[in-house]
């Protein structure tokens, strides 16, 4: 029986082990686990302060600190199954504490009565005596056989008792060592609970500061946006303007020729005599002819009146596509192209623009791209002094000067200093000449006529 006991405590015990042994690899593969987790935090660590010192844009900064947050708590939550494994652990080596008290409790009692029944019996305190006192040989055989087997017995419990508490003493000092893994990760999770708190503090900052950027840019782009607004209107009300006036000089000149041509046709026919049919209309088509070189016209229905040389002037625009100087000299970058843009920092936010923005590290001077005669020069809020230079019926616009060099009427050629660009950065725009080119009363695209 005691044999069986001894049989099945064995294989209770190695049944054990192969536990401790599994638990073992998972807390290994745990631990490898937030190993890794720490190493991208680390990484993360350095890309923010890499950032941080190279002043990059608030968003970036946010979607980092994000990626440090969850990546936080996932080590957390690591941590927290290598605790529930090694507890696992700690639970299962103090059944096998107790499984090993038992026996050893066992072992004792057998190995105690074993030593009170032979201290009872009177032969058994000599074993000599006990040996002589046989009646025979055979039973002198028995008893010694017996002496043997009593012999072997006690040291057999007294072996197992022994290693029974060797193997005690060893479990004892796993789970010793088990509550010490444990502390040290239950340190490590306060630790990395702080650091998620702070994290955390860093993720709302963010956020905050980053919802006061977009609304303090939402107040900038729509100041902005009326500025560009009062720009336009101003343009096109000089448009209109320009439009208006020349038709009424068309209207005026038309009148005129037609007043001298019925005075000179008058004046002839009152020195010569009757001219036949064929000859009045001869005059008038040549009258006409005469008239349609020099007389102000539109190129398009409502359009700009031009004469012949301003035809010739916007002609000579028009074939100069894409070949037209840029306004700017020297190092420069474009800051904004034309039309419908995403912002630079932030994605959700779309900006228009009605021409390009140059800005210039150098020379600040704003250049004509092409001859022609200054419309007008007037200020706007937002956009300074700005110019408004006439080639034909198409226009070019200098905006966020802080002073001009021409003045209204006056002719100018290709590369001429039309004024200075601002350097007042109040309102981001330091340095930056706002550029445009119209066409009648539309916008184009100045990259398209620009060489670069």
């Amino acid at each position: 029986m005691n044999r069986y006991v001894l049989i099945a405590g064995i294989i209770c015990a190695e049944a054990l082990g192969v536990s401790a042994q599994t638990q073992s690899k998972q807390v290994r593969r745990l631990e490898k686990q937030r190993t890794e987790m720490q190493k991208k935090i680390e990484k993360t660590s350095r890309e923010l302060q890499l950032i941080q010192k190279h002043g990059a844009e608030e968003h970036k900064r946010l979607k980092l600190v994000q990626e440090q947050v969850a990546n936080r708590k996932e080590v957390i939550s690591v941590i927290g199954k290598e605790m529930e494994v090694l507890q696992g652990q700690i639970d299962s080596l103090g059944g096998r504490i107790a499984h090993l008290r038992n026996r050893e409790s066992r072992i004792l009692a057998q190995y105690a009565q074993s030593v009170k029944a032979l201290q009872h019996s009177k032969e058994g305190r000599n074993q000599m005596i006990f040996l002589l006192s046989a009646k025979s040989i055979g039973e002198a055989r028995e008893r010694q056989h017996f002496l043997s087997k009593y012999a072997l017995s006690a040291s057999r419990l007294a072996k197992e008792l022994k290693e029974t508490r060797g193997e005690i003493q060893r479990t004892q000092d796993v789970v010793n060592a088990t509550h010490e893994q444990k502390a040290v990760t239950l340190a490590l999770r306060d630790k990395e609970r702080k650091a998620l708190e702070v994290e955390e503090g860093k993720h709302s900052s963010n956020i905050s500061n980053l919802k006061g950027q977009e609304k303090k840019l939402s107040q900038d782009l729509a100041r902005q946006r009326r500025q560009a607004s009062q720009l336009d209107a101003q343009i096109q009300a000089q448009i209109a303007a320009e439009i208006a006036a020349a038709e009424a000089r068309a209207r005026k000149e038309q009148e005129l020729r037609e007043r001298k041509r019925r005075q000179a046709q008058a004046s002839k026919q009152s020195r010569t005599k009757e001219p036949n049919k064929e000859e009045v209309q001869t005059q008038e088509k040549e009258t006409e002819a005469s008239q349609s070189e020099t007389s102000r016209q539109s190129s398009i229905r409502g359009g700009y009146a031009m004469d012949a040389a301003e035809r010739k002037l916007s002609g000579g625009f028009a074939q100069n596509r894409g070949r037209l100087p840029m306004p700017v000299r020297g190092r420069y970058d474009l800051v904004r192209r034309f039309g419908m843009q995403q912002h630079s920092e932030f994605s959700r936010v779309s900006i228009s623009n009605g021409g390009i923005d140059l800005r210039v590290y150098g020379d600040r001077n704003a250049y004509c791209v092409f001859e022609g005669v200054v419309s007008r020069v007037f200020v706007t809020s937002g956009y300074g002094q700005s110019v408004i230079v006439r080639h034909g019926n198409y226009l070019t616009v200098y905006a966020n000067l802080s002073s001009v060099r021409v003045s209204s009427g006056q002719h100018i050629s290709s590369g001429s200093v039309i004024g200075t660009i601002s350097s007042d950065d109040s309102d981001g725009r330091g340095n930056i000449l706002h550029f445009q080119l119209w066409h009648e009363r539309s916008k184009q695209n100045p990259e398209a006529w620009l060489r670069r």
